[in-house]
């Protein structure tokens, strides 16, 4: 019994390392340039700007109308990573008309990502 756990959690993990997107030849840069995305500030601490970078669906929206969003914090166990790691998923729902924001957080001894919901939270409203 122990033995098929073991397995099970070792085809798990494979399957998750390889479902990931592969890392571009050299890594990915920090702080990212992710070409068509709106970068916007969401907090600034000890002068180290916490950006996200915001896909918009093309096409015109109706003033006031709403789309659905998703938000992607990008993986490292908190010590590394970029948020350039989804800017392929972020594209592929903005083409369905989704905003798709991926957001940059301080890593390892830095600030958790909470910042960036409070931020998405009091701009929720903004048109």
């Amino acid at each position: 019994m122990q033995r098929l756990s073991f397995l099970i959690i070792i085809a798990a993990l494979c399957a998750a390392a390889f479902a990931q997107d592969p890392k571009p030849k050299g890594g990915f840069s920090y702080p990212p340039t992710l070409d068509g995305a709106a970068v916007e500030t969401y907090k600034e601490i000890d002068g180290a700007k916490l950006n996200v970078w915001i896909f918009q669906p093309d096409g015109k929206a109706a003033p006031g109308a709403k789309r659905p969003a998703i938000v992607f914090f990008f993986g490292g166990g908190w010590t590394s990573g970029s948020p350039a790691q989804f800017e392929r998923q972020c594209r592929h729902f903005a083409e369905r008309g989704m905003v798709a924001i991926t957001a940059d957080y301080r890593v390892a001894s830095r600030q958790p990502p909470r910042r960036c919901r409070t931020w998405m939270r009091r701009e929720k409203t903004r048109k």
